[in-house]
Protein backbone atom coordinates (compact mmCIF):
# COMPACT_ATOMS: atom_id res chain seq x y z
CA UNK A 1 0.00 0.00 0.00
CA UNK A 2 1.28 3.09 -0.49
CA UNK A 3 1.87 5.89 2.42
CA UNK A 4 2.74 9.20 0.64
CA UNK A 5 2.98 11.32 -2.42
CA UNK A 6 4.92 14.57 -2.96
CA UNK A 7 4.23 17.66 -5.34
CA UNK A 8 6.93 19.00 -7.05
CA UNK A 9 6.53 22.72 -7.86
CA UNK A 10 8.82 24.64 -9.75
CA UNK A 11 8.63 27.80 -10.03
CA UNK A 12 10.32 31.25 -11.51
CA UNK A 13 9.13 35.10 -12.14
CA UNK A 14 5.66 33.72 -10.93
CA UNK A 15 4.98 36.56 -8.03
CA UNK A 16 1.39 36.98 -9.32
CA UNK A 17 0.05 33.36 -9.97
CA UNK A 18 2.38 31.31 -7.71
CA UNK A 19 0.07 31.79 -4.44
CA UNK A 20 -3.01 30.46 -6.54
CA UNK A 21 -1.39 27.34 -7.55
CA UNK A 22 -0.02 26.34 -4.23
CA UNK A 23 -3.92 27.05 -3.11
CA UNK A 24 -5.17 25.01 -5.34
CA UNK A 25 -2.65 21.97 -4.33
CA UNK A 26 -3.11 22.71 -0.95
CA UNK A 27 -7.08 21.99 -1.36
CA UNK A 28 -6.60 19.10 -3.33
CA UNK A 29 -4.43 17.56 -0.47
CA UNK A 30 -7.39 18.54 1.80
CA UNK A 31 -9.91 16.53 -0.27
CA UNK A 32 -7.13 13.67 -0.66
CA UNK A 33 -7.28 13.99 3.75
CA UNK A 34 -11.02 13.97 3.78
CA UNK A 35 -11.98 11.18 1.38
CA UNK A 36 -9.63 8.93 1.73
CA UNK A 37 -10.26 6.50 4.51
CA UNK A 38 -6.38 6.09 5.93
CA UNK A 39 -5.30 9.47 5.22
CA UNK A 40 -3.81 9.85 8.43
CA UNK A 41 -1.30 7.53 7.59
CA UNK A 42 -0.34 8.93 4.33
CA UNK A 43 2.79 11.67 4.44
CA UNK A 44 1.84 14.36 2.08
CA UNK A 45 4.48 17.15 1.22
CA UNK A 46 5.06 20.04 -1.55
CA UNK A 47 8.52 20.78 -2.65
CA UNK A 48 8.56 23.94 -4.32
CA UNK A 49 11.94 24.91 -6.11
CA UNK A 50 12.41 28.20 -6.65
CA UNK A 51 14.79 28.41 -10.13
CA UNK A 52 16.71 31.41 -9.46
CA UNK A 53 13.60 34.24 -9.60
CA UNK A 54 14.57 37.94 -10.12
CA UNK A 55 10.99 39.21 -8.90
CA UNK A 56 9.30 38.72 -5.32
CA UNK A 57 8.32 35.15 -5.91
CA UNK A 58 10.82 33.38 -3.40
CA UNK A 59 9.64 35.54 -0.49
CA UNK A 60 6.53 34.78 -1.24
CA UNK A 61 6.80 31.18 -1.70
CA UNK A 62 8.76 31.20 1.81
CA UNK A 63 6.06 32.64 3.41
CA UNK A 64 3.38 30.25 2.22
CA UNK A 65 6.02 27.58 3.83
CA UNK A 66 6.05 29.39 6.68
CA UNK A 67 2.47 29.30 7.04
CA UNK A 68 2.10 25.49 5.69
CA UNK A 69 4.26 22.74 7.66
CA UNK A 70 3.74 20.37 4.30
CA UNK A 71 6.05 22.40 2.19
CA UNK A 72 9.40 22.96 2.03
CA UNK A 73 11.34 25.17 -0.68
CA UNK A 74 14.74 24.32 -2.63
CA UNK A 75 16.37 26.79 -4.36
CA UNK A 76 18.67 26.61 -7.30
CA UNK A 77 21.31 29.30 -7.48
CA UNK A 78 21.21 29.98 -11.60
CA UNK A 79 18.61 29.85 -13.55
CA UNK A 80 18.42 25.61 -14.91
CA UNK A 81 14.65 25.51 -16.32
CA UNK A 82 11.57 23.57 -15.58
CA UNK A 83 12.73 20.10 -16.36
CA UNK A 84 16.10 20.38 -13.64
CA UNK A 85 13.71 22.10 -10.80
CA UNK A 86 11.43 19.29 -11.29
CA UNK A 87 14.50 16.70 -10.82
CA UNK A 88 16.10 18.98 -8.31
CA UNK A 89 12.18 18.67 -6.60
CA UNK A 90 12.07 14.85 -6.63
CA UNK A 91 15.28 14.41 -5.64
CA UNK A 92 14.37 16.27 -2.21
CA UNK A 93 11.48 14.70 -2.00
CA UNK A 94 10.57 11.88 0.23
CA UNK A 95 6.89 10.91 -1.63
CA UNK A 96 6.37 7.11 -3.33
CA UNK A 97 4.49 8.85 -5.60
CA UNK A 98 5.30 12.23 -7.58
CA UNK A 99 2.93 14.86 -9.05
CA UNK A 100 3.88 17.79 -11.33
CA UNK A 101 2.57 21.08 -10.85
CA UNK A 102 4.03 24.67 -12.31
CA UNK A 103 3.66 27.52 -10.46
CA UNK A 104 1.07 29.02 -13.22
CA UNK A 105 -1.13 25.25 -13.32
CA UNK A 106 -3.82 24.58 -11.07
CA UNK A 107 -4.95 21.65 -9.33
CA UNK A 108 -8.28 20.63 -9.02
CA UNK A 109 -9.15 19.09 -5.67
CA UNK A 110 -10.40 15.69 -6.79
CA UNK A 111 -6.95 15.55 -8.66
CA UNK A 112 -4.88 13.98 -6.09
CA UNK A 113 -7.52 11.66 -4.63
CA UNK A 114 -8.29 10.03 -8.04
CA UNK A 115 -5.13 9.39 -9.27
CA UNK A 116 -3.72 8.32 -5.71
CA UNK A 117 -6.41 5.75 -5.39
CA UNK A 118 -6.18 4.65 -9.34
CA UNK A 119 -1.96 4.12 -8.92
CA UNK A 120 -2.25 2.47 -5.78
CA UNK A 121 -2.56 -1.81 -5.35
CA UNK A 122 -6.34 -2.85 -5.79
CA UNK A 123 -7.22 -4.50 -2.16
CA UNK A 124 -8.51 -7.69 -2.54
CA UNK A 125 -12.09 -6.67 -1.50
CA UNK A 126 -12.54 -3.46 -3.18
CA UNK A 127 -13.87 -2.92 -6.73
CA UNK A 128 -14.23 0.93 -6.95
CA UNK A 129 -14.24 3.85 -5.27
CA UNK A 130 -17.16 7.18 -4.60
CA UNK A 131 -15.89 10.54 -5.45
CA UNK A 132 -18.04 13.15 -4.29
CA UNK A 133 -17.10 16.53 -4.83
CA UNK A 134 -18.94 20.14 -6.30
CA UNK A 135 -17.43 18.80 -9.80
CA UNK A 136 -18.38 14.91 -9.42
CA UNK A 137 -20.91 12.91 -7.68
CA UNK A 138 -19.99 9.01 -9.39
CA UNK A 139 -18.65 5.24 -8.16
CA UNK A 140 -14.89 5.02 -9.93
CA UNK A 141 -14.22 0.90 -11.10
CA UNK A 142 -10.55 0.08 -9.71
CA UNK A 143 -7.91 -0.71 -12.29
CA UNK A 144 -7.37 -4.68 -12.26
CA UNK A 145 -3.78 -4.21 -13.24
CA UNK A 146 -1.20 -2.46 -11.69
CA UNK A 147 -0.40 0.72 -13.60
CA UNK A 148 2.86 3.09 -13.17
CA UNK A 149 1.69 6.47 -14.35
CA UNK A 150 -1.30 7.99 -14.48
CA UNK A 151 -2.42 10.66 -16.61
CA UNK A 152 -5.86 12.62 -16.36
CA UNK A 153 -7.89 14.88 -18.60
CA UNK A 154 -7.08 18.57 -18.71
CA UNK A 155 -9.24 21.59 -18.19
CA UNK A 156 -9.33 24.76 -20.13
CA UNK A 157 -10.97 27.97 -20.10
CA UNK A 158 -10.29 28.39 -23.67
CA UNK A 159 -12.24 25.87 -26.24
CA UNK A 160 -8.63 23.74 -27.65
CA UNK A 161 -9.49 21.83 -31.08
CA UNK A 162 -9.31 18.07 -30.32
CA UNK A 163 -6.18 16.78 -32.14
CA UNK A 164 -4.25 20.02 -29.55
CA UNK A 165 -6.49 19.04 -26.58
CA UNK A 166 -4.90 15.30 -27.04
CA UNK A 167 -1.07 16.91 -28.11
CA UNK A 168 -1.44 18.45 -24.50
CA UNK A 169 -2.91 15.89 -22.44
CA UNK A 170 0.32 13.78 -23.78
CA UNK A 171 2.77 16.16 -23.20
CA UNK A 172 2.48 18.01 -19.97
CA UNK A 173 3.40 16.70 -16.59
CA UNK A 174 0.65 18.46 -14.77
CA UNK A 175 -2.09 15.82 -15.80
CA UNK A 176 0.65 12.56 -14.46
CA UNK A 177 1.22 10.82 -11.16
CA UNK A 178 4.14 8.73 -11.26
CA UNK A 179 5.60 5.89 -9.24
CA UNK A 180 8.84 7.49 -7.79
CA UNK A 181 10.69 4.75 -8.91
CA UNK A 182 9.65 4.86 -12.55
CA UNK A 183 10.97 8.73 -12.60
CA UNK A 184 14.32 7.60 -11.46
CA UNK A 185 14.89 4.69 -13.49
CA UNK A 186 14.37 7.19 -16.46
CA UNK A 187 16.73 9.58 -14.79
CA UNK A 188 14.18 11.89 -14.56
CA UNK A 189 14.13 15.26 -16.88
CA UNK A 190 16.25 16.13 -19.65
CA UNK A 191 18.35 18.92 -18.23
CA UNK A 192 20.47 19.79 -21.33
CA UNK A 193 20.73 22.88 -23.34
CA UNK A 194 19.28 21.09 -26.29
CA UNK A 195 16.52 20.14 -24.97
CA UNK A 196 16.16 23.78 -22.95
CA UNK A 197 16.00 25.56 -26.50
CA UNK A 198 13.45 23.28 -27.96
CA UNK A 199 11.14 22.89 -25.08
CA UNK A 200 10.86 19.32 -25.60
CA UNK A 201 11.82 18.15 -22.36
CA UNK A 202 8.45 17.42 -20.97
CA UNK A 203 7.69 15.26 -24.36
CA UNK A 204 10.39 13.37 -23.84
CA UNK A 205 9.79 12.33 -20.45
CA UNK A 206 5.95 11.79 -21.68
CA UNK A 207 7.89 9.44 -24.35
CA UNK A 208 10.11 7.74 -21.83
CA UNK A 209 7.80 6.73 -19.10
CA UNK A 210 5.47 5.18 -22.38
CA UNK A 211 8.12 3.29 -23.87
CA UNK A 212 9.10 1.35 -20.40
CA UNK A 213 5.98 1.72 -17.91
CA UNK A 214 2.11 1.00 -18.37
CA UNK A 215 0.17 4.73 -17.75
CA UNK A 216 -3.66 4.36 -17.02
CA UNK A 217 -5.92 7.11 -17.73
CA UNK A 218 -8.98 8.85 -16.61
CA UNK A 219 -11.43 10.78 -18.25
CA UNK A 220 -11.70 13.04 -15.63
CA UNK A 221 -10.78 16.43 -15.95
CA UNK A 222 -8.73 16.73 -12.97
CA UNK A 223 -5.85 19.91 -13.32
CA UNK A 224 -6.67 22.98 -15.23
CA UNK A 225 -4.28 24.62 -17.96
CA UNK A 226 -3.87 28.00 -17.41
CA UNK A 227 -3.56 31.07 -19.91
CA UNK A 228 -1.84 34.16 -18.18
CA UNK A 229 -0.83 36.69 -20.55
CA UNK A 230 2.41 36.28 -22.29
CA UNK A 231 3.05 32.31 -20.54
CA UNK A 232 3.22 29.22 -22.79
CA UNK A 233 -0.18 28.27 -23.10
CA UNK A 234 -1.02 32.14 -24.30
CA UNK A 235 1.79 31.84 -27.21
CA UNK A 236 -0.15 29.20 -28.36
CA UNK A 237 -3.36 30.01 -28.01
CA UNK A 238 -4.10 30.84 -31.86
CA UNK A 239 -1.91 27.93 -32.78
CA UNK A 240 -4.45 25.36 -30.30
CA UNK A 241 -7.74 26.66 -31.60
CA UNK A 242 -7.66 25.55 -35.30
CA UNK A 243 -7.10 22.35 -36.66
CA UNK A 244 -3.01 20.99 -37.12
CA UNK A 245 -1.88 22.62 -40.23
CA UNK A 246 -4.05 26.25 -40.28
CA UNK A 247 -1.97 28.18 -38.09
CA UNK A 248 1.44 29.41 -38.80
CA UNK A 249 4.18 28.46 -36.41
CA UNK A 250 4.88 30.42 -33.89
CA UNK A 251 6.87 28.14 -32.08
CA UNK A 252 9.70 27.54 -34.67
CA UNK A 253 12.24 24.98 -33.71
CA UNK A 254 15.62 25.32 -35.67
CA UNK A 255 15.43 21.53 -37.53
CA UNK A 256 18.93 20.75 -36.71
CA UNK A 257 18.15 21.31 -32.44
CA UNK A 258 15.22 19.19 -32.80
CA UNK A 259 17.50 16.73 -34.97
CA UNK A 260 20.23 16.64 -32.13
CA UNK A 261 17.35 16.30 -29.29
CA UNK A 262 15.95 13.00 -30.73
CA UNK A 263 19.46 11.99 -31.18
CA UNK A 264 20.04 12.58 -27.55
CA UNK A 265 16.88 10.85 -26.92
CA UNK A 266 17.29 7.96 -28.77
CA UNK A 267 20.88 7.18 -26.93
CA UNK A 268 19.34 7.65 -23.56
CA UNK A 269 16.51 4.94 -24.67
CA UNK A 270 18.82 2.64 -25.78
CA UNK A 271 21.25 3.39 -22.54
CA UNK A 272 17.69 3.08 -20.40
CA UNK A 273 16.61 -0.44 -22.08
CA UNK A 274 20.10 -2.02 -21.53
CA UNK A 275 19.60 -0.81 -18.07
CA UNK A 276 16.23 -2.15 -17.92
CA UNK A 277 17.38 -5.20 -19.11
CA UNK A 278 20.18 -6.42 -16.92
CA UNK A 279 18.18 -5.11 -14.23
CA UNK A 280 15.87 -8.07 -15.37
CA UNK A 281 18.49 -10.35 -15.45
CA UNK A 282 19.77 -9.74 -12.27
CA UNK A 283 16.54 -9.96 -10.87
CA UNK A 284 16.03 -13.36 -12.39
CA UNK A 285 19.36 -14.76 -11.15
CA UNK A 286 20.96 -15.51 -14.12
CA UNK A 287 24.74 -16.62 -14.05
CA UNK A 288 26.20 -14.02 -16.49
CA UNK A 289 30.02 -12.64 -16.15
CA UNK A 290 30.19 -11.33 -19.52
CA UNK A 291 27.78 -9.03 -21.86
CA UNK A 292 29.00 -8.49 -25.25
CA UNK A 293 24.95 -8.72 -26.38
CA UNK A 294 23.09 -6.50 -24.53
CA UNK A 295 24.20 -3.48 -26.79
CA UNK A 296 22.37 -4.78 -29.77
CA UNK A 297 19.53 -5.74 -27.97
CA UNK A 298 17.10 -2.58 -29.76
CA UNK A 299 18.27 -3.94 -33.31
CA UNK A 300 17.49 -7.39 -32.87
CA UNK A 301 13.27 -6.51 -31.71
CA UNK A 302 12.91 -4.21 -34.81
CA UNK A 303 14.08 -7.11 -37.31
CA UNK A 304 12.98 -9.88 -35.27
CA UNK A 305 9.75 -8.63 -33.91
CA UNK A 306 7.70 -10.58 -36.86
CA UNK A 307 8.84 -14.13 -35.40
CA UNK A 308 7.57 -13.30 -32.19
CA UNK A 309 5.50 -15.47 -30.70
CA UNK A 310 5.34 -17.65 -33.81
CA UNK A 311 4.61 -21.53 -33.89
CA UNK A 312 7.18 -23.71 -35.33
CA UNK A 313 10.22 -21.75 -35.17
CA UNK A 314 13.42 -23.03 -35.80
CA UNK A 315 16.44 -20.78 -34.50
CA UNK A 316 20.34 -21.71 -35.14
CA UNK A 317 22.96 -20.18 -32.94
CA UNK A 318 26.61 -20.45 -33.69
CA UNK A 319 28.51 -19.51 -30.54
CA UNK A 320 26.36 -19.39 -27.31
CA UNK A 321 28.86 -18.99 -24.59
CA UNK A 322 26.73 -18.52 -21.52
CA UNK A 323 23.68 -18.41 -22.69
CA UNK A 324 22.84 -14.66 -23.03
CA UNK A 325 21.32 -14.08 -26.40
CA UNK A 326 19.95 -17.57 -26.17
CA UNK A 327 17.60 -16.56 -23.04
CA UNK A 328 16.71 -13.28 -24.59
CA UNK A 329 15.39 -15.10 -27.76
CA UNK A 330 13.20 -17.81 -25.57
CA UNK A 331 11.74 -14.85 -23.54
CA UNK A 332 10.82 -12.34 -26.08
CA UNK A 333 10.98 -14.39 -29.72
CA UNK A 334 10.94 -18.00 -29.07
CA UNK A 335 8.05 -18.06 -26.90
CA UNK A 336 5.71 -20.41 -28.35
CA UNK A 337 5.25 -23.35 -27.15
CA UNK A 338 6.66 -25.17 -30.51
CA UNK A 339 9.43 -22.91 -31.20
CA UNK A 340 12.80 -24.32 -31.04
CA UNK A 341 16.59 -23.34 -31.27
CA UNK A 342 19.76 -25.06 -31.56
CA UNK A 343 23.11 -24.06 -29.48
CA UNK A 344 26.54 -24.82 -30.99
CA UNK A 345 29.79 -24.43 -29.23
CA UNK A 346 32.31 -25.93 -27.62
CA UNK A 347 32.07 -24.10 -24.65
CA UNK A 348 36.44 -24.37 -24.55
CA UNK A 349 36.04 -20.55 -25.46
CA UNK A 350 38.65 -19.79 -27.93
CA UNK A 351 41.81 -17.71 -28.89
CA UNK A 352 39.92 -14.48 -28.44
CA UNK A 353 39.25 -15.64 -24.94
CA UNK A 354 42.72 -16.53 -23.72
CA UNK A 355 42.71 -13.09 -21.14
CA UNK A 356 39.93 -14.64 -19.21
CA UNK A 357 40.32 -16.46 -15.88
CA UNK A 358 40.84 -20.47 -16.84
CA UNK A 359 38.50 -20.98 -13.77
CA UNK A 360 35.21 -18.82 -16.04
CA UNK A 361 36.13 -21.34 -19.18
CA UNK A 362 36.12 -24.23 -17.16
CA UNK A 363 32.49 -23.74 -15.97
CA UNK A 364 31.24 -21.97 -19.01
CA UNK A 365 29.00 -24.87 -19.96
CA UNK A 366 27.65 -25.08 -16.47
CA UNK A 367 26.30 -21.53 -16.77
CA UNK A 368 25.05 -21.87 -20.05
CA UNK A 369 23.11 -24.87 -18.45
CA UNK A 370 22.02 -23.08 -15.27
CA UNK A 371 21.11 -19.94 -17.51
CA UNK A 372 18.93 -21.96 -19.75
CA UNK A 373 17.32 -23.65 -17.08
CA UNK A 374 15.88 -20.28 -15.58
CA UNK A 375 13.73 -19.44 -18.43
CA UNK A 376 11.87 -21.91 -17.74
CA UNK A 377 12.04 -23.25 -21.81
CA UNK A 378 15.07 -25.40 -21.58
CA UNK A 379 12.87 -28.38 -23.47
CA UNK A 380 12.81 -25.52 -26.40
CA UNK A 381 16.92 -25.82 -26.54
CA UNK A 382 19.14 -28.49 -27.97
CA UNK A 383 22.60 -28.01 -27.13
CA UNK A 384 25.22 -29.32 -29.23
CA UNK A 385 28.81 -29.34 -28.08
CA UNK A 386 31.11 -29.55 -31.21
CA UNK A 387 33.22 -27.39 -33.65
CA UNK A 388 30.55 -25.24 -35.59
CA UNK A 389 32.43 -26.32 -39.04
CA UNK A 390 31.72 -30.10 -38.41
CA UNK A 391 28.48 -29.85 -36.55
CA UNK A 392 26.66 -27.57 -39.50
CA UNK A 393 27.39 -30.22 -42.20
CA UNK A 394 25.21 -32.48 -39.65
CA UNK A 395 21.99 -30.08 -39.92
CA UNK A 396 19.13 -30.26 -42.33
CA UNK A 397 18.66 -27.61 -45.22
CA UNK A 398 15.85 -25.39 -45.41
CA UNK A 399 14.98 -25.58 -42.04
CA UNK A 400 16.13 -22.44 -39.72
CA UNK A 401 14.26 -19.10 -40.01
CA UNK A 402 17.43 -17.43 -38.03
CA UNK A 403 21.23 -18.33 -38.07
CA UNK A 404 23.26 -15.99 -35.61
CA UNK A 405 27.14 -17.09 -36.21
CA UNK A 406 29.21 -15.58 -33.18
CA UNK A 407 31.32 -18.40 -32.57
CA UNK A 408 35.11 -18.35 -33.29
CA UNK A 409 36.51 -14.87 -34.67
CA UNK A 410 38.96 -16.48 -36.77
CA UNK A 411 37.74 -15.12 -40.94
CA UNK A 412 38.12 -18.61 -42.55
CA UNK A 413 36.21 -20.09 -39.55
CA UNK A 414 33.80 -17.67 -39.43
CA UNK A 415 33.33 -17.61 -43.87
CA UNK A 416 32.97 -21.54 -43.37
CA UNK A 417 30.11 -21.07 -40.70
CA UNK A 418 28.45 -18.73 -43.06
CA UNK A 419 28.74 -21.04 -46.18
CA UNK A 420 27.54 -24.03 -44.26
CA UNK A 421 25.30 -22.22 -42.71
CA UNK A 422 23.81 -20.50 -45.54
CA UNK A 423 21.71 -23.79 -46.56
CA UNK A 424 20.57 -24.26 -43.66
CA UNK A 425 18.44 -21.18 -43.22
CA UNK A 426 15.02 -20.41 -45.35
CA UNK A 427 14.04 -17.65 -47.57
CA UNK A 428 13.19 -14.71 -46.02
CA UNK A 429 15.20 -16.33 -43.35
CA UNK A 430 17.33 -13.66 -41.01
CA UNK A 431 21.16 -14.17 -40.84
CA UNK A 432 23.18 -11.81 -38.02
CA UNK A 433 27.15 -11.49 -38.28
CA UNK A 434 28.54 -10.14 -34.62
CA UNK A 435 31.90 -9.08 -34.38
CA UNK A 436 31.84 -6.92 -37.92
CA UNK A 437 33.52 -4.11 -36.24
CA UNK A 438 35.38 -6.18 -33.23
CA UNK A 439 38.34 -3.45 -32.16
CA UNK A 440 40.54 -6.48 -31.48
CA UNK A 441 43.63 -8.10 -34.08
CA UNK A 442 42.23 -5.20 -36.80
CA UNK A 443 45.90 -5.45 -37.73
CA UNK A 444 45.66 -9.26 -38.78
CA UNK A 445 42.34 -9.61 -40.97
CA UNK A 446 42.74 -13.19 -40.97
CA UNK A 447 42.32 -13.43 -37.59
CA UNK A 448 39.29 -11.22 -37.95
CA UNK A 449 35.81 -11.40 -38.69
CA UNK A 450 35.43 -8.48 -40.91
CA UNK A 451 37.54 -9.92 -43.82
CA UNK A 452 34.78 -13.44 -44.15
CA UNK A 453 32.19 -11.20 -43.40
CA UNK A 454 32.98 -8.73 -46.60
CA UNK A 455 33.50 -11.78 -49.24
CA UNK A 456 29.98 -13.32 -47.99
CA UNK A 457 28.47 -10.00 -48.84
CA UNK A 458 30.39 -9.90 -51.77
CA UNK A 459 30.05 -13.53 -53.11
CA UNK A 460 26.12 -13.17 -52.49
CA UNK A 461 25.36 -9.97 -52.75
CA UNK A 462 22.82 -10.98 -55.66
CA UNK A 463 20.81 -12.97 -53.23
CA UNK A 464 20.78 -10.95 -49.95
CA UNK A 465 19.22 -7.45 -48.41
CA UNK A 466 21.44 -6.03 -45.82
CA UNK A 467 19.09 -4.39 -43.43
CA UNK A 468 21.99 -3.60 -41.01
CA UNK A 469 25.70 -2.92 -41.28
CA UNK A 470 27.48 -1.50 -37.75
CA UNK A 471 28.76 -4.06 -35.29
CA UNK A 472 26.64 -6.74 -36.83
CA UNK A 473 25.56 -7.40 -39.81
CA UNK A 474 22.22 -8.22 -40.32
CA UNK A 475 20.96 -9.70 -43.53
CA UNK A 476 17.69 -11.32 -44.81
CA UNK A 477 18.37 -14.49 -47.53
CA UNK A 478 16.05 -13.73 -50.31
CA UNK A 479 16.85 -16.59 -52.95
CA UNK A 480 18.92 -20.11 -52.82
Amino acid sequence: MLSSFSVIVPAFNCENVVVKTLDSISQSIDFFQKSYLHSQLINAEIVIVDDASTDNTLSIVDEFVCQNSFCNVVKHSFNRGAGAARNTGVKNSQGEIIFFCDADDLFLPEHIYVCFMLLQDKPANISSFQLASDNYNLTIKLPEKRFDVIRSKVKTQDKIHPYWQDAIEKSLPLNLCVRRECHEFIEGFFEDEIHKQTKTEDCAYQALLSKFFTIGKTNLETVEYIRYPDNAFDKQITRFQLPPGESQELYHIEPNLLEQSYKIEEEHFLYLQRKQYLKKCLYKGYQFTQDWFSIHIHFWEQVLKNFANLPNLKFLEIGSWEGRSTCWLLENILTHESAKITCIDTFEGSCEHQNLDPDCIKSLEKRFDFNIALTGSASKVEKVVGISQEVLRTLPIDTYDFLYIDGSHIASDVLEDAVLGWRLVKLKGVIIFDDYNWPEVQDNLTQHPKLAIDAFLTIFRDKIQIIYKDYQVIIQKLTS
